[in-house]
């Protein structure tokens, strides 16, 4: 049951118990590994996305954008078990009942398996009837994703349930292998090769979790499934409507275009959301544990505001920075990589600016967590998602065209940034005006790159054309300059705190 902080009692303090230089040196030599495992990862998954649009073109690209919604909403099938073990079985070993741990670990996993197995079969049989035969191998290619997905899913929680970062780094490594590997695939078959390749990676990474850990005995209880359902669901309804913020853009597409311009969009697919969304976590999991443990340590749910405030102020100018560069660099790289893509420069770099609003505020999003404000932080993803929605519609309606549809978003995710920081503020006990403050000091960075972005392109557009590679890297030095002082003063401020 959720608990607002405003009748809360003041959680009795807590003495920290200091790590041992051994224990210190693993946890930052597992975190070392883990980091580069993920980056090398989503090196490799950067790489099939290009292969795959390089390879497929436009037209393709865009119908597997569309399917890949089938998969999006697919990892999520285990209806937040998932969520519920991730916390339920570390609390259950802490208290020493390992009897009742072991049962949630194989309630999950029981139940995950029934839930992969049903969503395989599901898929499976609507590519068995499928008017178009040419695509049937597509969706039977899918339900097999969805069932390894979905596995994966449970196998790396449980590995997370005991700490195993390490084998979990070697997991990343065996992924992205394989994800190489497979690239031929979409050379000789396609996309429905392309899915395949998929199917491997996580087949690959399974059975690597699987044989580390064994399998647990099949049986469900009840009373521990209805207790992971508990904590679980409202975690997953926050993850599902993070899940349709962030992909109303191409829901939209596909209803008022075509296959094809949603193939264009790609191009803000891949930096936008595949890059930008993806960094959005990191903020959270930084602040998160901190911003938990002092509440826990003073119950003043005020004091957390100056924990936020400079790592905010940080991210703004550093995310500010990040999507005005990519929106200088993205004409000269995709006329030199993905020609074909060139259509869709112009949404791409409206999304970019879009993804900010997504991306800033994870260090506020940490907040509504820790002072059991769930149910407000998924009102405000649900109202974004509305707003984004009616608003590509109505763009798209007034000027048929992807720029169109990326405005809507992002005028969208503006208005969830808006909600967010000062929700956040609001709930941690402070002030409409700080918050409106702190929403002023959020959106200044925004204005400020995209001003830059817009004067450069005035400027260099009389002299060089938008596909220079010349034309951007001048771009990015004359950004440099007039971005670098205040990232540095602000990591400089930050780190003096």
């Amino acid at each position: 049951m959720s608990v607002n902080p405003q009748n809360a009692a003041p959680a009795e303090p807590s003495k920290a118990v200091p790590a041992s230089g051994g224990l210190r040196r693993t946890l930052l030599k597992s975190t070392a590994h883990y980091a580069v495992a993920m980056f090398v990862s989503q090196g490799s998954g950067f790489l099939r996305v290009y292969v795959a649009a390089k390879v497929l073109g436009p037209a393709v690209f865009g119908v597997w954008l569309g399917l890949r919604l089938i998969i999006d909403y697919g990892a999520h099938l285990h209806l937040g078990v998932v969520f519920g073990m991730h916390r339920n079985v570390p609390l259950l070993r802490g208290q020493g009942d390992l009897a009742g741990a072991d049962r949630a670990a194989r309630t999950s996993f029981s139940f995950v398996l029934g839930m992969a197995l049903l969503a395989s079969a599901c898929t499976a049989f609507a590519g068995a009837i499928w008017p178009r035969p040419s695509e049937r191998g597509i969706l039977f290619a899918i339900a097999a994703v969805l069932f390894v997905n979905l596995m994966r899913g449970h196998l790396q929680t449980a590995f997370k349930t005991e700490n195993r970062f390490r084998e979990l780094s070697t997991t990343s490594f065996i992924g992205a292998g394989v994800t190489v590997a497979t690239l031929p695939l979409t050379y000789y078959a396609g996309l429905p090769g392309f899915v395949w390749g998929l199917f491997l990676q996580g087949l690959a990474e399974d059975a690597f979790l699987a044989l580390r850990s064994g399998l647990p005995r099949l049986g469900i209880d009840r009373a521990a499934l209805r207790h992971l359902l508990a904590v679980g669901l409202p975690a997953m309804a926050i993850v599902v409507a993070s899940t349709l913020l962030t992909s109303i853009d191409r829901t939209v597409i596909l209803e008022r275009l075509d296959p094809v311009r949603l193939g264009h969009y790609g191009i803000a697919f891949i930096v936008a959301t595949n890059f930008m969304i993806s960094l959005a976590g990191i903020p959270h999991a930084v602040i998160y544990p901190r911003l938990t443990e002092r509440y826990g340590r003073t119950g003043r749910r005020e004091e957390l505001a100056p924990l936020v405030l400079e790592p905010l102020s940080v991210m703004s100018v550093g995310f500010a920075a990040l999507v005005a560069a990519g929106a200088i660099a993205l004409p000269p790289l995709v006329r030199l990589f993905l020609p074909q893509f060139t259509p869709g420069i112009e949404a791409a770099q409206i999304a970019l600016f879009g993804t900010y609003s997504y991306a800033v505020v994870g260090v506020l999003q940490a907040c509504f967590y820790t002072l059991n404000w769930q149910k407000a932080y998924l009102a405000i993803l649900l109202g974004a998602a509305g707003v984004s929605y009616l608003l590509a519609r109505l763009f798209v309606g007034l000027w048929p065209g992807l720029p169109a549809v990326a405005a809507g978003c992002s005028l969208g995710l503006l208005l969830y940034m808006v909600a967010v920081v000062i929700g956040a503020f609001l709930i941690m006990g402070r002030t409409l005006r700080e918050g409106l403050r702190a929403l002023g000091r959020t959106l200044l960075p925004l204005g400020y790159s995209l001003a830059c972005v817009l004067a450069f392109d005035a400027v260099a557009g009389r002299f060089l054309p938008p596909e220079s590679i010349r034309r951007g890297l001048i771009g990015e030095g004359v950004l440099l300059v007039a971005m670098g002082p205040w990232l540095y003063l602000s990591l400089r401020k930050l780190a003096g705190r």
